[in-house]
């Protein structure tokens, strides 16, 4: 039997050698991969891969005032207590290393001045130096008060007094004597300070507030008087019924007065409400004195006392 060409072999004869043209295509392919792998190694070695760039922080206190604190700040939940500083919607900043030292910020909208917050004067433990740091924080103008010893505050404390539209804004660097703030970040790193001068408040708040249960309550009152004024069958239950009557209007405008401004349209709605009880107090005595014609001139006093009240209750909810 003869054995197939591609089955055939040679283990007796001599080794078949690479040609010099494969060794040479070898030595290519080898010194190109290594030069490769050179290039990528340098590659990874001297472009590491860029760090995403910290952003500043925007930090607003109350509703008229913001700023702008360098990158390398974080917040934090909890706010160290620093006497003049509690208490205001007061925010704390640690620096990013995680140092115990804090940034306190809180807006002072009753004050005025560059001077050191009463509560914060009253709480030293020494007393305040004539000495007065003048600086500029984020482009104002302020006053600063250095290494304080305050009671019950742990560490040395700086605190900042800059005035603005929106009121002061006081500033407090608070840190450990063995664990200080990083140099020149605290106040330094605040780089912008936005104030707006607040809002008028709305004398009118607190009455529109709590009118709506009062003129409810006039109103039950109102209606279940009325109904016992037109089914009297007599003249002693006509003035009781207008005695009640006159009981809910004072009422009314004793809450009222407590609500109502000193001036303006709803400064005159207890008094409205007033004039609607004495109509209503006049309707009881003439019932109770059997007047025919007193009953009629009170009638027409009660109708125009209500129609003025209505008239400054609806000038009240639109104004």
């Amino acid at each position: 039997m003869e054995i197939p060409r591609a089955l055939r072999s040679r283990p007796y004869g001599p080794p078949q050698l690479p040609t010099p043209a494969a060794l040479t295509a070898a030595a290519a392919v080898v010194l190109i991969a290594a030069l490769g792998g050179w290039a990528l190694a340098a590659g990874l070695t001297f472009e590491p891969a860029a760090a995403p760039e910290a952003r500043p922080a925007d930090v607003r206190l109350g509703s008229s005032l913001a700023l702008t604190l360098r990158a390398g700040w974080k917040a934090v939940e909890k706010v160290p207590r620093v006497p003049g500083l509690e208490g205001r919607q007061a925010r704390a900043f640690a620096p990013a290393d995680g140092g115990a030292g804090r940034m306190v910020l809180a807006v002072l909208p009753d004050a005025t001045g560059d001077t050191l917050p009463s509560e914060t004067a009253a709480a030293l433990r020494t007393p305040l130096g004539r000495s007065v740091q003048r600086l500029t924080i984020g482009g104002r103008r302020g006053a600063g008060y250095t290494a304080l010893a305050i009671r019950d505050v742990a560490g040395i404390v700086d605190v900042y007094a800059v005035p603005t539209v929106a009121g002061v804004l006081a500033v407090a660097c608070v840190a450990p004597l063995d664990d200080p703030l990083p140099v020149g970040a605290c106040p330094a790193d605040i780089v912008d300070v936005a104030a707006r001068r607040p809002p008028a408040p709305d004398s009118l708040a607190p009455l529109r507030a709590k009118l709506p249960a009062v003129v409810a309550g006039l109103d039950r009152a109102r209606r279940a008087g009325r109904r016992d004024l037109r089914a009297g069958a007599t003249s002693k239950a006509q003035a009781r019924a207008a005695g009640r009557l006159a009981a809910a209007y004072r009422h009314a405008a004793k809450r009222a007065a407590g609500l109502a401004p000193d001036l303006g349209t709803a400064a005159a709605l207890p008094a409205a409400f007033s004039a609607a009880a004495a109509a209503y107090g006049d309707l009881r005595t003439a019932a109770s004195r059997h007047s025919r014609p007193a009953w009629r001139r009170s009638r027409v006093k009660v109708d125009a006392a209500e129609r003025a009240a209505a008239a400054r209750l609806d000038a009240v909810r639109t104004g």
